[in-house]
């Protein structure tokens, strides 16, 4: 795992052993820099800076242990960036991970990031995380011809949080906090989106039920 003291988001290929920035690692958001700054670069080798949609902004009142945050101002509001052949997750073992805070209220889904099509169909779609109308972290995610969902096992309801998923051979894991939530099983390839990879929305559907917070 990343040391807790960086706030990032994280999304690379996952080698026994390995984390952080290596040749692995396709996006790496830290997410970070000076109040009320509006420019969102990508630590990892591919380069692959974040543009704002709406108010997004860094929010250094937001970070985690003192650290700053992006703040997602309101509907519509979220971060992209156009996709490469690199983000293709197929059949290969990634891990997926991101600090967040949960503000929002119960009764819509919060939709973190995610990379999908705007039809969310699953033959276009990668992958998706969100929070549920319940307030349960899930991680949605595409083999070509049926979603799986992975649900956390309690409401999340409130303070500042570490999600990650994880796919090792044919399993698939969710972890809240550093703790296992679910593992199941998922066969086939992912898809690769050709929509833009996005923070704050879960794909190429850019205004239903963004991040705000």
């Amino acid at each position: 795992l990343i040391p807790p003291e960086q706030l990032e988001y994280q999304f690379y290929e996952l080698l026994p052993g390995e984390g952080g920035i290596d040749d692995n690692t396709q996006i790496m958001a830290h997410l970070n820099g000076d109040q009320d700054d509006v420019e969102f670069p990508d630590s990892s080798a591919g380069g692959h800076d974040f543009t704002a949609t709406g108010s997004v902004f860094i929010d250094k009142r937001a970070g985690y242990l003192g650290l700053a945050g992006a703040f997602f101002g309101g509907s519509g509001s979220l971060l992209s960036t156009p996709t490469v052949a690199e983000f293709g997750l197929s059949t290969v073992d990634w891990t997926l991970d991101f600090f967040f805070e949960n503000n929002g209220p119960l009764g819509s889904e919060a939709r973190m990031c995610g990379h999908t099509d705007a039809g969310l169909t699953a033959a276009g779609s990668a992958f998706y995380f969100r929070m549920s109308s319940t307030g349960f972290l899930e991680m949605i995610v595409s083999n070509g011809t049926v979603f799986t969902t992975l649900a956390s096992t309690s409401q999340v309801l409130s303070g500042r949080r570490h999600a990650m998923g994880v796919r090792s051979g044919n399993d698939l894991m969710l972890f809240l906090d550093g703790i296992l939530q679910v593992t199941t099983g998922i066969a086939g390839s992912i898809p690769a989106c050709a929509a833009n990879f996005n923070i704050g929305a879960r794909g190429a559907d850019n205004t239903s039920f963004t991040w705000q917070g």
